[in-house]
């Protein structure tokens, strides 16, 4: 996710209960069931998404993540 201020969307995500990484990124599962919940609350403060992606990762790309050898 982007948006034209990052530093204050990560803020109003942060107290409203999303856990986002430095860069956005929402790994929770009712962020990602529902993206459209997580950009009605950064229009109603003020941040608006100016790139928001739902992505799915493959059984193989979770696998080696979880075990963290996507980093060899």
């Amino acid at each position: 996710m982007a948006t034209r201020d990052d530093t204050k969307a990560h803020h109003v995500l942060s107290t409203r209960g999303y856990h986002p990484a430095s860069d956005l990124v929402l790994t929770d599962d009712h962020a990602i069931e529902h993206p459209e919940q997580v950009a009605t609350v950064l229009v109603k403060c003020g941040v608006p998404p100016v790139q928001l992606l739902v992505e799915e990762e493959d059984l193989e790309t979770y696998f080696l993540r979880v075990v963290g050898a996507d980093n060899a």
